[in-house]
């Protein structure tokens, strides 16, 4: 189903029906219930940001709880293909399945933690800034290991995307350079993953049947939770204690009850936040997405500012508007909106 559609004009058919006959296409049950997911994955999105840098604020640390939230998956896991409401993808052989996945898993591991990471060091704003300039980092890899290259506009496009991200870090009133970094490694990691899942066609049945894209992020999510761990274990296990205790020291014990739905919470969110995007992915066409991901980006940045009180500057405002805008016109450039001479979106 796509949610992108030129309107035609058809001969013997008056104005008002074609009205009546679109509005009724718009708003049929397809429609409403994608719009509805659109909306639980909103939602789910920002509370999960809201809730991860609150429990990082009382608890530093940031690769444990993305081992958890990656852990997480297993019980959907368990829920959707153990009962049968999805089917299990199958592989040729345990060697196919480990080719595909193992570097999509390392390359989700490393986004999402570099995420969380800058988070932590950071302001939710400042980061969704930086990660705003995942594109730049998607065009000079796509040079870089593919030798694709893409159509001027999208290049012209990253011009906003640069500008914005530097004025918005010139005027970030808490700027830190690790949490800065932390958010352009994750850029790194993001579009690998997406260069690697182009080369990839999901659909082929000699690569695995059942690889819907729901089903894809659950396997991304499980691979990712095998290699996080033992990472979270080496750096964080140490001092687990010591960071419970001193982060706990002062509170009642329903202060630190909620401490620990928390930490359930940014597990339960992660996952179905990330299940109702691949869901809302699979059912429009890429530009649709792109702009609906823009808008995201943009109600995270006020919530956090709301919530937080994060204070930010004019030309830090600024900075956030052009990369956000370049984003948005990069997304349609490399669809090739921008060449086309006439498209309605929706």
């Amino acid at each position: 189903m796509e949610m992108c559609n030129d309107v035609e004009s058809q001969k013997g058919v008056s104005p008002s029906t074609a009205v009546v006959e679109e509005s009724s296409k718009f708003f049929n049950m397809q429609n409403i219930k994608l719009w509805c997911a659109i909306a639980i994955w909103y939602g789910l999105n920002v509370t999960h940001i809201m809730i991860s840098k609150s429990l990082l604020s009382d608890l530093p640390l940031p690769w444990s709880v993305c081992a958890f939230e990656f852990l997480v998956g297993w019980l959907f896991a368990g829920l959707f293909w153990g009962t049968g409401f999805r089917k299990m993808p199958r592989f040729p052989s345990m060697c196919a399945f480990v080719k595909i996945f193992l570097p999509l898993g390392i390359a989700t591991v490393f986004l999402h933690c570099g995420t969380i990471i800058s988070m932590a060091l950071g302001t939710v704003s400042f980061t969704t800034v930086i990660k705003s300039a995942e594109p730049v980092a998607t065009a000079a890899l796509s040079i870089l290991l593919l030798k694709d290259y893409l159509n001027v506009y999208v290049y012209l496009s990253l011009i906003p995307i640069v500008a914005g991200v530097a004025l918005a870090s010139a005027n970030e009133l808490h700027f830190n350079t690790w949490s800065f970094l932390c958010a352009l490694l994750s850029n790194v990691f993001e579009a690998s993953r997406a260069i690697f899942t182009k080369k990839l066609d999901f659909d082929d049945e000699e690569i695995g049947t059942n690889l819907s894209p729901t089903n894809v992020y659950m396997l991304f999510t499980l691979v990712a939770s095998v290699i996080c761990l033992p990472i979270a274990l080496i750096i964080e296990a140490p001092t687990w204690a010591e960071a419970w205790e001193t982060a706990t020291k002062s509170m009642t014990g329903n202060e630190k009850t909620y401490i620990i739905l928390k930490i359930l919470a940014c597990g339960v969110f992660y996952y179905t936040y990330n299940d109702f995007s691949f869901y809302c992915l699979g059912r429009m066409n890429q530009v649709t997405y792109s702009v609906l991901n823009t808008m995201k980006r943009i109600a995270v940045i006020v919530v956090s500012i709301i919530i937080f009180r994060n204070t930010v500057e004019v030309l830090g405002y600024v900075g956030i508007a052009i990369a956000i805008a370049g984003g948005l016109l990069y997304s349609l450039a490399k669809q090739g909106v921008c060449t086309r001479r006439s498209t309605i979106v929706v």
